[in-house]
Parts: structure tokens; C-alpha cells; sequence
């Protein structure tokens, strides 16, 4: 019976995934739960007094299975196939949304990983301005573009998310981020993604080129 109550559970998440559409994460495992209690009942021929008993074990395994999906995920996040588009998740800034891939809602999966997503889309969702005034960062003789390259450094570097979890891409933006957060201070950055004001953190930058470019000269012809 164990086994039967497990398949009838990934069965109706499996079907949710495939026949849902975008949904937020609490009408997902409402789903779920509701997709169970439909499908325990159709053992009703089979089992006949124990069906009582497979339905109360399979509606708790369900709403175990949504409480540990809530404690993942914030109920109004959305749930989508982005992996289709080629990401584990994204933020939506005209929307407001967070939107996850659907493998988040499976039975069995990798909670680290996961909260560090999330934790990623919160950077973005709660932590940086949504417009910026300027959309690149001079720096060294090259352009650093402010999205995607330095707000995903931040977020990147604020959910704690490991090389291993990103894309050689990723890892591109992480490594640029932390080149220039290291020549002009990692919370002149943070501050600028956070507040939009980009302008500022350019000027700010130019500054330390002049002054630096000013040492430099004095040091080759001291007077």
C-alpha cells in the first residue's frame, strides 16, 4: 500500500506539472492534493473498506508533501516549464513575480540547491533598484554591462551559490563582478544595484583612475 500511495501522489504531481498550466506554488499543491483525493477514490472497487484508510494515509502524505513544499517556496511564487527557456528560475520585474521551474514541485529534490535559488531571486526581487540610470560600468579598459553581469554577481554572491550550481556563463558574470568589486569595494556596488544610481558608482570609479593615474606621475618625477 505504501508503494501505491507513493505512485498515486507522483502521479498527480507529475500530471499537475503537465496539465496545470502557470500556477503559484499554493494552488500547485492544492492541486496535488486535490488530484489525489480524486485518484484514491477510484480504488474504491478495489480495496472497498480499506479505501478509507489508503485515502487518509494518501491525503496526509499530501499535505505533508505541500507543507514541505511551502517551507521551500513562498505560496505566491509562481510555478512554470522554465526550463524550456533555460533556467532554473527568474524574476519578473514588470510583474513582480518570482517564477520557478516545475521540478521544484517533485517529491525528491535537491533542497540546498533549491533554496539557493530562491534565495538568488529574492536578491533580485528585494534587493536591487529595477532601473538603473546608467546600464554599464566602466572599469580597466573594458564594459561591464549592469544586467545581466553585475546583478547576477550580486545575486549570485549574495545567495552563497556555489560555482558547481552555475553555468559557465554564470560563472563569467561572478568572475567579472568580483573584479570590480574588488578594485572599488564590494559595497559601492551592492549600494549601487541597490539604490539604481549607477551614474555615481561610474564617477566614483573615474575618481580613483584620476587620483591613481595623479600618484603615478608624481612617483616617475618626484619633485
Amino acid at each position: 500500500m505504501e508503494r501505491l500511495i507513493e505512485h498515486i501522489i507522483d502521479d498527480s504531481i507529475e500530471t499537475e506539472q503537465t496539465e496545470g498550466g502557470r500556477k503559484t506554488v499554493d494552488a500547485f499543491t492544492r492541486g496535488v492534493e486535490h488530484r489525489v483525493q480524486e485518484r484514491t477514490g477510484q480504488f474504491r472497487g478495489h480495496f472497498g473498506q480499506h479505501v478509507d484508510t489508503l485515502l487518509g494515509t494518501a491525503l496526509q502524505e499530501a499535505q505533508s508533501y505541500r507543507q514541505a513544499k511551502l517551507r521551500l517556496l513562498d505560496p505566491h511564487y509562481q510555478i512554470a516549464d522554465t526550463k524550456k527557456e533555460g533556467a532554473a528560475a527568474w524574476y519578473e520585474p514588470g510583474s513582480g513575480e518570482a517564477v520557478f521551474d516545475d521540478s521544484t514541485m517533485e517529491h525528491d529534490i535537491d533542497r540546498e540547491y533549491w533554496s539557493g535559488v530562491r534565495r538568488h531571486e529574492e536578491v533580485h526581487k528585494d534587493e536591487q533598484a529595477h532601473r538603473f540610470n546608467r546600464s554599464d560600468v566602466e572599469f580597466d579598459g573594458e564594459v561591464i554591462a549592469v544586467h545581466p553581469v553585475l546583478i547576477e554577481w550580486h545575486a549570485i554572491r549574495a545567495s552563497g551559490q556555489s560555482s558547481g550550481d552555475l553555468s559557465s556563463e554564470y560563472i563569467e558574470h561572478a568572475r567579472r563582478g568580483d573584479a570590480l568589486a574588488a578594485y572599488i569595494g564590494k559595497d559601492a556596488v551592492v549600494a549601487a544595484l541597490k539604490s539604481g544610481d549607477i551614474a555615481a558608482l561610474q564617477e566614483k570609479i573615474y575618481a580613483k583612475e584620476r587620483n591613481e593615474g595623479i600618484s603615478e606621475q608624481c612617483s616617475k618625477n618626484p619633485t
